[in-house]
C-alpha cells in the first residue's frame, strides 16, 4: 500500500478514529499498532513520536518497564519477539531509517525535547543494511549550534545520506557545515541535511540556526 496513497489514508484515518477516539485510546500491544511505521513512511513525525510514547504508556510493564502481551486483559506475557520487537522498530527507525529509494536517514523522527540544551543521543554499532553505524548528536542549542558525528558503515555505502535535526524550539537552520566546509545542500522546511554519495569513512555535521 503506497504510503502516501488514498488507500493509507482512509486506514489511518480509521484506525485513529475507531480504535483511538471512539475505543480504548491505543491497543495494549505495540505489536498492533504499525500505523507507525506508516506515519514514519509518510514523513509525520509528530504523529509517531505519540504513537512511540502512548505505547509507553499502554503496552509497557509497569514493574519491569518494558513491552509486554495484553498490558491490560489476561497475564502479562514477556518477551515474545512480535511485542518486544515492534516497539523496537519503531525506536530504531525513529533513529536509522533506511528508505527503499537508497537514502539512510539519520534522526527521522527524534523528539525535540531530547535535542534541548546539553542533552547528547548517542549510537554505536548499530546495525543497518550497509553494516554498523556510530552516530552522536550533541546539542548546543542555546548558542544556536547542533553537533552531529557519524561513522559511516564500512560493508557498502546507502546513494545518499540525510541528517535531520528537530530543532527542540522548531528553529530554522540557517547555514551548515560538514566536515568543516560550508555545505549548501540543506533543507530548512525538512529540517535535514543531505549528502549525496557519501563516501568519507566519517562526517561531521555543524547546523547553526
Amino acid at each position: 500500500v503506497p504510503a502516501h496513497g488514498n488507500l493509507a489514508d482512509w486506514l489511518l484515518n480509521d484506525h485513529e478514529d475507531n480504535l483511538f477516539y471512539k475505543g480504548l485510546g491505543i491497543a495494549d500491544e505495540p505489536v498492533y499498532n504499525q500505523h507507525a511505521t506508516a506515519y514514519l513512511l509518510r514523513d509525520e513525525p509528530n504523529a509517531a513520536i505519540r504513537t512511540f510514547y502512548s505505547l509507553m504508556a499502554s503496552g509497557f510493564s509497569q514493574s519491569v518497564y518494558e513491552p509486554v502481551e495484553h498490558r491490560w486483559t489476561h497475564g502479562q506475557y514477556f518477551g515474545p519477539p512480535s511485542t518486544d520487537g515492534a516497539w523496537f522498530e519503531l525506536y530504531r527507525n525513529m533513529l536509522i531509517h533506511e528508505r527503499d529509494d537508497g537514502a539512510l536517514v539519520l534522526g527521522l523522527a527524534t523528539p525535540r525535547a531530547w535535542l534541548a540544551e546539553g542533552k547528547k543521543i548517542e549510537i554505536e554499532r548499530a546495525p543497518t543494511y550497509y553494516g554498523n553505524l556510530w552516530m552522536t548528536v550533541d546539542s548546543h542549542a542555546a548558542s544556536g549550534r547542533i553537533t552531529v558525528s557519524i561513522t559511516m558503515p564500512e560493508r557498502s555505502r546507502p546513494r545518499e545520506l540525510l541528517v535531520r535535526l528537530r530543532h527542540p524550539y522548531s528553529k530554522s537552520i540557517r547555514s551548515v557545515s560538514v566536515n568543516g566546509r560550508n555545505w549548501t545542500d540543506f533543507d530548512a522546511r525538512k529540517e535535514w541535511v543531505r549528502i549525496a554519495q557519501p563516501v568519507e569513512a566519517r562526517y561531521t555535521v555543524v547546523a547553526s540556526y
